[in-house]
């Protein structure tokens, strides 16, 4: 069957409207179903075409399923006791509550290849980050809502070890994917005129 003109433009105005549309949705307005295994291989397939100088894939994933969910939940309380000292019942069932919340979570770790010198670290990073957005755009192009997640907890002793993260190496989230359970609360984008230029 022959392909009209219009195809191209066409397929050009979804994707737009797909990457114009992404935004981070939390954990707590996502619920079940999440992503299949195969969406979630397919998500990592993309994350693997973003821009790579040499193909370094500085980065490496960890799925946590939800038969390991009490482990990494114990984790965090464990990094929080340690980095606080006294911490109350209610907030442990917060933390544990953290690390059932939603139904997909994937732990993004670097894997900083620092011996290559045509390949600053700073690059490096970059890759990272585009192999993230691919994801993120994924899920929302599958209508999946998705946010990626840091804060005090990558830095733990505690969770570092139950995802084996060593020494040089530096997780820098989880991202949560599922089902979006309730609208997003509505955001004001910068636009280009607030950082293109020309030179």
């Amino acid at each position: 069957m022959a392909t009209s003109a219009a195809d191209p433009e066409r397929k050009v105005s979804i994707f737009m409207e797909t990457v114009l549309s992404r935004r981070s949705v939390m954990p707590k307005r996502l619920g079940e179903p999440g992503p299949s295994h195969k969406e979630i291989q397919d998500m990592v397939d993309a994350a693997l075409t973003a821009p790579d100088h040499n193909q370094l894939t500085p980065w490496r994933l960890v799925l946590v399923p939800e038969e390991k969910r009490d482990h990494l939940a114990r984790a965090f309380i464990q990094g929080k006791v340690r980095r606080r000292g006294d911490v109350s019942e209610e907030e442990m069932a917060i933390e544990f509550d953290k690390a059932h919340s939603v139904p997909v979570m994937i732990a993004l770790i670097t894997a900083l290849k620092l011996d290559e010198p045509e390949v600053p670290v700073e690059e490096q990073y970059v890759a990272i980050g585009a192999a993230l957005q691919n994801m993120l755009l994924c899920a929302h192009a599958s209508g999946y809502g998705a946010v990626m997640l840091s804060g005090n907890r990558v830095r733990d002793a505690e969770v570092r070890t139950f995802l084996d993260v060593p020494q040089d190496q530096h997780l820098l989230g989880f991202v949560c994917m599922g089902s979006i359970k309730s609208r997003p609360r509505d955001v004001t984008r910068r636009r280009h005129t607030d950082v293109l230029r020309i030179a």
